[in-house]
C-alpha cells in the first residue's frame, strides 16, 4: 500500500524491518521460556520476526507477474482507482 501511494522501496523496506522492534519485546517472555526449555534461541525469531528476505521475495513476485504495483492493485487484487 505504501508503494501504491508512492513511497519509496527504501522507507517501506526500514518500516518493515522496524516491527522487529515491536513485535518480537512482545512475545520475549514467551521466548525466554521457549528458550529456557531447550528450544533453540533463533526459531523464536524465523518464526516471528520479519527479515528484508521475504519483502524482496514479495516485491520481486509483483514485478515479475504484474510489473507494476499499480498493475497488482488492479489486476491481481481487482481493485480499481476508487479502491472498490
Amino acid at each position: 500500500m505504501l508503494t501504491l501511494l508512492g513511497v519509496p522501496e527504501q522507507t517501506v523496506y526500514d518500516d518493515f524491518l522496524r516491527s522487529n522492534g515491536y513485535i518480537l519485546p512482545a512475545y520475549q517472555k514467551f521466548i525466554d521460556k521457549f528458550v529456557v526449555a531447550g528450544g533453540e534461541p533463533s526459531i523464536p525469531q524465523d518464526l516471528l520476526g520479519v527479515k528484508a528476505a521475504y519483502l524482496k521475495a514479495s516485491f520481486d513476485e509483483m514485478h515479475t507477474k504484474y510489473g507494476t504495483i499499480e498493475t497488482y492493485f488492479a489486476d491481481g487484487l481487482g481493485i480499481d482507482e476508487a479502491g472498490q
